[in-house]
């Protein structure tokens, strides 16, 4: 009776994240109108602006390009790139490629039985004449989508409820991962269909190698996130997660596996007040926590998970 609970909690609080995306609703402000109110005594926001990743739109870039970005794959082919073009108004040349993406799935996934959206755009530096191309990864929107996050994440999410509930559930710590990974092992078959991020890993070490750009970074809101942030760390790519399911405790039972460093070293997850999904699984080093301006009663809500 707990693990029906469990289960039917867990994919409650991931179907509350299905988007019903509407895209005449986007309104943008120039950037300069854009206010976040700061707070008496509070260091929010240090991060919101991405000065470690490289190159020159890392450098000059901020969160919202990113949180903007992650909201795109939800977008149809036909629309991506006049919206590039109204948000990134000075920046000329910002591309929308995605016949490279349908070419990449056309040889991988001839059948289309790997039900993942990925889009991909290309940022030019003016001044440096870098290029920094951008895999965009769609987060939920079906039941394929929903029956990933159960796969990807319910064993983390188990752990982390074992946790609270064992007395002393923290010394146990260094094998839950390892529980995780085992438990996910029984599953492996199942897992294949719902292995999104093989193939945007994949798709990702192919841009590396490519030489054709300078820079390679991933985005994704919700399960998009996650997937970014598992391709990120297996790539060796900078990653950036929006409401990101995270990876410490499931990444064991990936493959290849991921490790605690890669995750530090290469991820960002944004984590909204208020927010289930990026609350499941323990989160890495490097997360800006963002308040939620929602009006609700509630402790979490999916008003604090939507991109809207």
């Amino acid at each position: 009776m707990l693990g029906f609970s469990f289960i039917a909690t867990f994919l409650w609080a991931f179907s509350g994240g299905v988007i019903q995306f509407n895209p005449n609703i986007l309104k943008y402000l120039p950037q300069t109108d854009f206010h976040y109110p700061a707070v008496s005594n509070d260091m929010r926001y240090p991060t919101c602006r991405m000065s470690t990743l490289e190159g020159h739109f890392g450098n000059s870039s901020a969160l919202l390009d990113y949180t903007w970005l992650a909201r795109m794959p939800y977008l149809s082919n036909d629309r991506l790139q006049f919206e590039l073009g109204t948000w990134f108004h000075q920046i000329p040349g910002v591309e929308d490629l995605q016949e490279m993406v349908d070419d990449f799935r056309a040889k991988e996934d001839p059948n289309d039985e790997i039900a993942v959206t990925l889009k991909l755009v290309s940022v030019p530096d003016p001044l440096t004449n870098e290029t920094t191309a951008i895999i965009l990864i769609r987060g939920t929107v079906n039941q394929w989508d929903l029956l990933a996050n159960a796969e990807l994440w319910g064993a983390a999410a188990l752990m982390q409820v074992l946790r609270f509930v064992i007395p002393l559930g923290e010394i146990w710590a260094p094998i839950y991962g390892e529980l995780a990974k085992w438990s996910t092992g029984f599953a492996s078959r199942s897992l294949e269909r719902v292995s999104y991020y093989k193939l945007s890993t994949k798709f990702a070490k192919e841009l590396k190698q490519s030489k054709m750009f300078d820079h390679v970074h991933v985005t994704g809101h919700s399960l998009g996130g996650g997937l970014a942030l598992i391709t990120g760390a297996q790539a060796h790519i900078q990653a950036i997660g929006v409401s990101a399911p995270n990876a410490l405790i499931s990444g064991a039972g990936f493959d290849p596996p991921i490790v605690e460093e890669e995750l530090n070293k290469y991820t960002f997850n944004v984590v909204p007040d208020r927010d289930f999904p990026s609350r499941v699984d323990d989160i890495a080093d490097e997360f800006q926590r963002i308040r939620c301006t929602a009006d609700s009663k509630y402790a979490f809500t999916m008003e604090c998970h939507s991109l809207d």
